[in-house]
């Protein structure tokens, strides 16, 4: 379960980072595998070929599941559909890089244009 989530388009020079998210701002159900080692558990999310609106960004996109198929999936493992789902987007701060920063203005639109 998540609100959104972060993909980085290569603008040449530097890699642009975008927040990925739900149209309606809904939560979305994502795909994902887990096991768990000696060190704890391991986790990783299944991904998909990008809806439309998103391509230009990243060839690829997390596996998002409506609700019916995820019970489906969590049941007995399988996906019998996906998608299409409409993601919107905005671009936002590089600081979304750094680990030390936490807070809510890592999902704000940043017009990197207008900053420096």
């Amino acid at each position: 379960l998540m609100d959104g989530y972060y993909e980085w388009q290569d603008q040449g020079d530097y890699k642009q980072p975008f927040y990925i998210y739900d149209k309606n701002k809904l939560p979305m159900l994502v795909a994902g595998l887990y096991h768990k080692e000696q060190d704890g558990f391991h986790a990783t999310v299944l991904t998909q070929t990008p809806e439309d609106s998103i391509q230009h960004i990243h060839h690829r996109m997390p596996l998002i599941l409506s609700p019916n198929d995820a019970r489906q999936y969590l049941k007995n493992g399988l996906i019998s559909h996906n998608g299409p789902y409409t993601l919107k987007y905005h671009d936002v701060t590089s600081k979304v890089n750094q680990t030390k920063v936490d807070d809510a203005s890592l999902i704000e639109t940043y017009d990197a244009f207008h900053h420096n």
